[in-house]
């Protein structure tokens, strides 16, 4: 029998032999919409992640789906991170990658369209999609993440990614984070930036704006592919906007509405 999309709601899909769950929110417009699948962090839960993101308001305001994967054990393999799913080599790219083809067959998700966000152990996924998956993904918006993966993408993806100068988990300087809850060290998050824009050839820029407390550098691709870092003054391991439980200076930087305003720029050719 066919799978039949929900309109909103949980549902399940069989990967590896195993059942993995997934929120879906759609829009009531017909035919297919752009979709971002939004990457919970390490021991976070789905409701949290929406409470401090924000995320449905913003899908049904502007018209797009969003999907809510759960890590094995609410964690993610990225690669050199994180938790169980990395120690068990979870194919946690096949599984996001197996969720966004069931939703472009169920008619609700545009293939040219498709987008990843995500915090901390969840960003470092959408870096690693960005890198294994070129060929779904258009852009990705990590946020207070890294990049803890090899690789280069096959095709160009667009990058936003956004950071607290102040995060101690994942430190905006590289290292380990003195609450880091994994002892990896992350690189620098400038030489993650640097290393993107030679992937897809971005040298023009940086084009800088401030809206405080965040500093944006813009940088473009002959191509038209954007890699954007957005530094948050003093800001900690959260994420950004007036939505997060504890106030703090990133308060003042609503992240959501940005970053759709930046995945609304790019499609995949």
């Amino acid at each position: 029998m066919p799978h039949v999309a929900l309109t909103d709601g949980w549902d399940e899909l069989r990967h590896d032999g195993a059942p993995r769950t997934y929120r879906l929110v759609r829009p009531r417009a017909a035919g297919p919409v752009p979709l971002v699948v939004a990457l919970h962090g390490g021991l976070q839960s789905i409701e949290g992640l929406v409470q401090m993101s924000d995320l449905d308001t913003e899908a049904r305001r502007s018209g797009f789906a969003v999907v809510y994967p759960v890590g094995e054990q609410r964690t993610w393999n990225a690669g050199r991170c994180c938790g169980p799913a990395m120690r068990r080599g979870v194919d946690d790219v096949g599984f996001v990658t197996a969720l966004v083809d069931r939703l472009v067959v169920d008619g609700v998700a545009d293939r040219a369209r498709v987008y990843a966000t995500g915090i901390s152990n969840g960003g470092m996924l959408a870096y690693r999609l960005a890198i294994e998956r070129a060929d779904r993904i258009a852009a990705i918006a990590p946020i207070a993440a890294s990049m803890v993966t090899d690789g280069r993408p096959e095709f160009p993806v667009s990058v936003l990614h956004i950071h607290g100068t102040r995060d101690r988990m994942v430190p905006f300087g590289g290292g380990i984070g003195e609450r880091a809850l994994s002892r990896v060290a992350n690189p620098p998050v400038r030489e993650v930036i640097d290393r993107w824009r030679g992937f897809v050839g971005a040298t023009d820029g940086p084009s800088v704006t401030s809206i405080p407390p965040a500093t944006i550098e813009s940088w473009t691709s002959p191509e038209a592919t954007e890699v954007t870092l957005c530094s948050i003054e003093r800001g900690g391991h959260v994420w950004p906007g007036p939505h997060t439980r504890f106030r703090s200076p990133a308060s003042a930087f609503d992240a959501t509405p940005f970053i759709w305003g930046f995945f609304s720029r790019h499609a995949r050719a």
